[in-house]
């Protein structure tokens, strides 16, 4: 399957980056948002169908939830943005009022997209994928009745009720508006990786 690079989606986000750096700098600096976005971030275009590129991270077996982080295509590189700071810092000496409020504009733009970037899950959807995740096939899949009886082995364990059809349904329902799992006619296809967390 070839997939399509959206281009327009990466202008639309480096823009975004910019105007959000330069909404920190005087306005009368804000060229120097480009230089600090184009140091600090490295994008690429969306994909559809997106590949696997993600991870969920599950706290003793799903038992105390998870979360799922969803960077997207924008990877932040502090040390490509240190090396050209000091660059950045002696161009624009002469014309931007403090300087010293570039690294904090990186410092913005990693607030604003990586630790937004993670979302957290219930008890109930890290179960789901903690079980679905030791009985899945080699391709990453599982059949529906497969992760339901993985899920029950899972909530005996753990010495919690366990499901049925309909509240699977629900789990695979928000699973799937997270982007964990795809289902089609063949079962569930967990499109993220999952690490074990025991804390």
């Amino acid at each position: 399957m070839d997939w399509n690079p959206d281009n327009e989606a990466l202008k639309a986000k480096r823009a975004a980056l910019i105007a959000d750096v330069a909404s920190i700098l005087d306005p009368a600096d804000c060229r120097i948002a480009e230089e600090i976005v184009d140091a600090f971030c490295h994008m690429t275009p969306p994909l559809e169908p997106p590949p696997v590129f993600h991870m969920i991270t599950l706290h003793s077996g799903g038992l105390r939830g998870g979360e799922t982080t969803k960077p997207g295509n924008l990877r932040l590189n502090w040390q490509n943005f240190v090396r050209d700071c000091g660059d950045m810092v002696l161009t624009a000496a002469g014309v931007i009022a403090v300087p010293i409020l570039i690294p904090f504009a990186a410092l913005s733009l990693w607030n604003k997209y990586w630790t937004h970037a993670t979302i957290q899950l219930s008890r109930e959807q890290a179960i789901a994928l903690f079980a679905m995740w030791t009985r899945k096939d080699n391709r990453n899949r599982i059949t529906r009745d497969a992760a339901i009886a993985a899920i029950n082995e899972l909530l005996t364990v753990f010495r919690l009720p366990s499901i049925e059809g309909k509240a699977f349904d629900v789990i695979e329902r928000d699973l799937y508006r997270l982007q964990c799992i795809e289902s089609d006619e063949q079962g569930i296809w967990l499109r993220e990786w999952v690490k074990m967390a025991y804390t």
